[in-house]
């Protein structure tokens, strides 16, 4: 399982050529498993400026229990869960190829996203969209509902 939180610090050019510098910050003992905690940072090629953080926690399941830390000073915390109704409630249908159209685009090659035999081996009815489509999803309707759809309103996501 693969779980990422991009953080981004401002928008860059389209024509700007990235450059990402990434590493292993921490292993953690999560018992059923071990978590694998990334930290990548991108920088356009025209700016020095940190264009966007990246934290990706890898969870490789029945690694755990070999006696290291469960939490991390690396972890870059999400926000407490507010304890009340939603603001909004925005629902989008996918269609049946999203997946494999993001599989394409990102080289994740996971097969959870896209075969159905695997999907429920590991316990799903059907294969799963990629936690990072999703997030680009989510992030689309959070930029539509609050920053009339003027991306440079948008600082910062963590989920």
């Amino acid at each position: 399982m693969i779980s990422a939180s991009p953080l981004n610090y401002s928008p860059h050019p389209s024509e700007a050529k990235p450059r990402s510098e990434a590493r292993i910050v921490d292993v953690l003992d999560k018992r059923s498993g071990a978590l694998i905690l990334t930290k990548s940072d991108f920088y356009p090629e025209i700016w020095r400026l940190l264009s966007q953080l990246m934290q990706l926690g890898i969870f490789q399941v029945g690694s755990g229990k070999f006696g290291g830390q469960r939490n991390s000073p690396h972890e870059k915390p999400a926000a407490d869960i507010p304890k009340k109704q939603p603001d909004a409630v925005f629902e989008e249908k996918t269609t049946v190829d999203q997946a494999a159209l993001y599989r394409m685009s990102s080289d994740d090659m996971n097969p959870l996203h896209i075969d159905q035999n695997f999907s429920k081996m590991s316990g799903f009815k059907e294969p799963i969209l990629h936690v990072l489509c999703f997030t680009v999803f989510a992030t689309r309707h959070v930029i539509k509902l609050w920053a009339e759809n003027d991306a440079s309103r948008f600082k910062a996501l963590k989920v």
